[in-house]
């Protein structure tokens, strides 16, 4: 049986479009970044990049928080403001952002 997050737990869902030209640069850079999330965010419970099912050269965020302070601390962490310039240069237009609430199990 999968183990049940808290209910303060944060789902943030990124949808990213990227720059057909810069696709493998984004990729290595996400890949590189997500290793280093998965080995130094113990409050980062799920952080995957996934491809969108319809629209080409878009990749889309899951990204699941123990805690608003999970939250926090992957905002604050230097490898993150040292990847997103990285990442914004092969991006084709503003990322979405959503941030969903849990409501079951609740």
């Amino acid at each position: 049986m999968p183990r049940t997050p808290p209910p303060e737990a944060i789902t943030l869902v990124v949808t990213m479009p990227v720059k057909a030209e810069r696709e493998a640069d984004f990729l290595e850079t996400c890949a590189g970044f997500a290793a280093w999330v998965h080995a130094n965010e113990p409050g980062t419970l799920l952080y995957v990049l996934t491809k969108h099912p319809s629209l080409e050269h878009t990749y889309v965020w899951v990204e699941r928080y123990r805690d608003e302070a999970a939250l926090t601390a992957h905002r604050e962490s230097p490898q993150l403001a040292e990847t997103l310039p990285k990442v914004r240069e092969c991006l084709d237009g503003a990322p979405e952002l959503l941030r969903l609430e849990q409501v079951v199990p609740g």
